[in-house]
């Protein structure tokens, strides 16, 4: 089905945050649609996908691409039941956190740190995932870690700074010789 065909719920009660909204995108640029839309024949409505179909929008894909639809005929009730059912968390499985934990290595190995900050892979971790520091999700090993409140000096020319200060607390010393 064309995607300009794909007439989005005017009830969707669905919302996305910006940041959630960048995490799908980047999704979609690096793994493509894995899923397919639910569209519904006899009211010619998107059921489920609602999000997706704005993240390739905002991605520049035009209404002549392609994608695939999973066809429902629903009466208006059961769409909007639908509709609710295809994301709501207490119909879907949760992740092992154990398992889950097993996997972390393979995945920092895999990804880099952009890559797993586009797709929240993080924050998701995090939330799965109780009782373990910020640090932990890091791609970056502990020894290479910045210290953002740590003075630095700079190898080139000798700039003290503190990364995580304003630009005015930053003081500059004299290096003999230069």
């Amino acid at each position: 089905m064309r995607l300009d065909q794909l007439s989005p719920a005017e009830y969707n009660p669905r919302s996305i945050s910006p940041e959630a909204k960048a995490g799908l995108s980047a999704s979609l640029e690096r793994f493509g649609m894995v899923e397919a839309f639910v569209w519904n024949t006899k009211t010619k409505t998107l059921v489920g996908g609602h999000k997706r179909l704005e993240a390739l929008q905002d991605q520049g894909h035009d209404g002549g691409t392609l994608v695939n639809v999973i066809p429902v005929n629903l009466d208006d009730a059961e769409e909007r039941v639908l509709n609710i059912t295809l994301n709501n968390p207490h119909v879907q499985g949760v992740f092992n956190a154990a398992e889950l934990q097993e996997m972390i290595p393979q995945v920092l190995e895999a990804f880099t740190p952009v890559e797993l900050e586009a797709v929240c892979i993080p924050e998701m971790l995090k939330s799965v995932i109780p009782n373990r520091n910020d640090s932990d999700f890091s791609p970056i090993p502990p020894a290479k870690r910045l210290d953002l409140k740590a003075k630095c000096d700079c190898p080139k020319c000798g700039y003290t700074f503190i990364p995580s200060a304003p630009i005015q607390k930053v003081k500059r010393r004299r290096r003999f010789g230069k």
